[in-house]
C-alpha cells in the first residue's frame, strides 16, 4: 500500500470534498434530502469559488495508488469577529442562491448547517480540525492515525499549542481513534439545535495539548 499524505493540488480539491461527502453521507442527506446529488455539486462549487491556491495548505489528503481516500480541512487562524461575520454571510449567500432549485426553506436549512463551524472557528492558539474523514472501506488501515500525525507536525511548525476537533456522540470509532493519538474530551454539548442544524444528537469537543 503506497500511502501519500500531503496538501492537495487545486485539481484534487473536488475529489477531496467528495471524501467528506461520502464519509458524512447521513448528515448531508439530512440537510439536502432528495437534493442529495445536487447538494454535492453545490458543496464542491462552494469550495471552488471560495478557496484560493494559498488556502490549499488548510487541507491534508491521503492518497493510495493515486486515489484520494482521506481528507482533512483545518483552521489555523482566529479571525476578527466582525470581519469574519460578514465573510460568513457572504459565503452563505452561495447556498441561498440555490433556493430556486431546492426551495427557500431547504436552502436556509443548508446555510444554517454551517452555524456550528462559525462558532467553533474561534479557538485560540490552536489548529481546529473542521472536517476529518477516511473513506469507509479504507478504515482500520492506520490511515487516520498517520493523517493526524501529519496534522500535528504542521501545527507544531506553526507554533500553535494545541489541536481541537468535534465528534458526534454516536461516532465511537472516531472517538477511539482520537483518544489513541492523544486527544482528550474537553466538553460535551447536547442540544436540540444540533439535531436541527447538523443531524447529530450531540458532540464531544476534544483537544490535544502539544509539547
Amino acid at each position: 500500500m503506497a500511502l501519500e499524505i500531503r496538501h492537495p493540488k487545486l485539481n484534487e480539491l473536488e475529489n477531496a470534498i467528495s471524501v467528506f461527502y461520502a464519509a458524512f453521507k447521513g448528515e448531508f442527506n439530512y440537510i439536502f434530502g432528495r437534493y442529495f446529488e445536487y447538494g454535492k455539486r453545490l458543496l464542491i462549487n462552494f469550495y471552488k469559488r471560495t478557496i484560493g491556491k494559498k488556502d490549499l495548505k488548510n487541507f491534508v489528503i491521503a492518497k493510495i495508488n493515486n486515489k484520494i481516500v482521506g481528507a482533512a480541512n483545518l483552521d489555523f487562524t482566529n479571525p476578527n469577529l466582525i470581519k469574519y461575520f460578514f465573510y460568513f454571510i457572504k459565503l452563505n449567500m452561495h447556498f441561498l442562491r440555490a433556493y430556486t432549485v431546492m426551495g427557500l426553506k431547504r436552502a436556509i436549512k443548508t446555510t444554517m448547517s454551517m452555524y456550528w463551524f462559525f462558532i467553533e472557528n474561534f479557538r485560540t492558539n490552536s489548529c481546529y480540525i473542521n472536517l476529518f474523514a477516511v473513506l469507509p472501506k479504507f478504515h482500520n488501515r492506520g490511515i487516520g492515525t498517520k493523517m493526524l500525525r501529519k496534522i500535528e507536525k504542521i501545527t507544531k511548525r506553526k507554533k500553535l499549542s494545541s489541536m481541537t476537533l468535534d465528534v458526534a456522540f454516536s461516532d465511537v470509532p472516531a472517538r477511539h481513534l482520537y483518544k489513541k493519538v492523544g486527544f482528550t474530551e474537553s466538553f460535551r454539548f447536547s442540544h436540540s439545535i444540533l439535531k436541527y442544524l447538523n443531524a447529530i444528537e450531540g458532540i464531544f469537543g476534544m483537544k490535544k495539548i502539544l509539547k
